[in-house]
């Protein structure tokens, strides 16, 4: 099954875990994200857990499907 909160989140119809929706975070300036770092956390899901990856969504060859499709 997929982890549908990374696909939520990259449709655009729900925020990470602080709150941001994609569409926001690609309109921050350069400044803001060299200052701002655990927007990294959602926009890049892993596929397993990994040290550090507690904030990180945990995605599987379900959810890449999906997300190559939005």
């Amino acid at each position: 099954m997929a982890n549908s909160q990374i696909i939520e989140f990259y449709s655009g119809a729900q925020p990470d875990h602080q709150g941001r929706y994609l569409r926001e975070m690609q309109r921050w300036p350069d400044d803001r994200l060299e200052t701002v770092h655990d927007f990294v956390q959602g926009g890049m899901a892993v596929t397993g857990i990994e040290c550090g990856a507690n904030l990180r969504p945990v995605n599987n060859a379900e959810c890449v499907q999906q997300c190559d499709r939005l």
